[in-house]
């Protein structure tokens, strides 16, 4: 059987564990998540079921074995869905493999916000500067992938219209879009690393009594990270707009002077002004199938 990796490339707080359960969620197809923490000790267990995940606790990355023939040997799966996990590009690159692209987009004031509500940097000017230099290492590397099958996504458009996007993304995999995939908290899922309050979220709706999966005892940020807001979410649209009222006026004008040129190349405004309706407009999947 020949496998097809999806892998969504995207700065941190972009929406990509979100994007990657949805797809995951496909009757073929299996949510692996940030594949590089399986190499990280410490941060290495299932995020989901913890070190007792009677799927991944089985994989070990340190072996001759290809990852992704590994990861269907013990799923059954023949599509795999990885977040920014670039260490293991190499190993797509297998004849056995096809690889697609996609290039998830969204506005930097809500990238940016997020970045310091977690304490990932301690203000604005360091919060834009980091979210720019992501910016630009992900588009240096679609520019190398741009013979590769690969499209782009804004987060803001999923939001919008989920099911309409999410129909444009399966076709772009060449699967057929099943409905149920907005539901995927009914889904079963293994995941490696990711936005813990959306799988907060997801194992809520699933077991009101659920706890929040633990923060990583090595990670420095999201150890007093609040999640009930995760909780009380649209699983099915994820809307988050709290920028809008986090950020304060100069916040705005430190984020436009460091990155508003950026964030206007990307498709959003370049203005200071939080505005209901500013969201990235044109083409949302584009690129070449392959």
């Amino acid at each position: 059987m020949n496998l097809q990796v999806v892998h969504i490339i995207s700065t941190a707080n972009s929406g990509s564990t979100w994007v990657n359960l949805l797809l995951g969620s496909h009757p073929d197809a299996f949510s692996v998540g940030e594949l590089k923490m399986a190499i990280r000790p410490g941060l290495n267990d299932c995020t989901v079921h913890g070190c007792e995940c009677p799927v991944l606790s089985k994989f070990d990355p340190h072996t001759e074995e290809n990852p992704f023939l590994q990861l269907q040997r013990l799923t059954g799966k023949s599509i795999f869905i990885v977040n920014n996990s670039r260490k293991f590009l190499p190993a797509q690159m297998h004849d056995r493999i096809q690889s697609r692209f996609v290039h998830l987009a969204r506005d930097g004031r809500a990238v940016t916000a997020s970045y310091l509500r977690k304490r990932r940097q301690p203000d604005m000017w360091h919060a834009a500067r980091r979210w720019v230099h992501e910016v630009k290492r992900d588009r240096r590397l679609m520019q190398r992938l741009r013979r590769q099958p690969n499209c782009r996504l804004h987060y803001e458009a999923m939001v919008a219209h989920p099911l309409e996007q999410l129909e444009k993304l399966c076709s772009f995999i060449g699967i057929d879009c099943d409905h149920a995939m907005l539901r995927y908290w009914e889904h079963e899922h293994h995941f490696f690393g990711g936005n813990r309050g959306t799988l907060f979220a997801m194992l809520k709706k699933h077991d009101p009594s659920a706890e929040a999966p633990p923060a990583p005892s090595t990670s420095p940020t999201g150890q007093s990270e609040n999640l009930q807001y995760y909780a009380q979410t649209n699983l099915a649209s994820f809307d988050d707009q709290r920028w809008k009222q986090q950020l304060t006026a100069r916040q705005l004008w430190v984020f436009r002077l460091l990155a508003g040129r950026t964030n206007h190349a990307i498709g959003y405004s370049s203005g200071p002004d939080p505005h209901p309706d500013d969201r990235a407009t044109g083409p949302i999947i584009s690129g070449s199938r392959g």
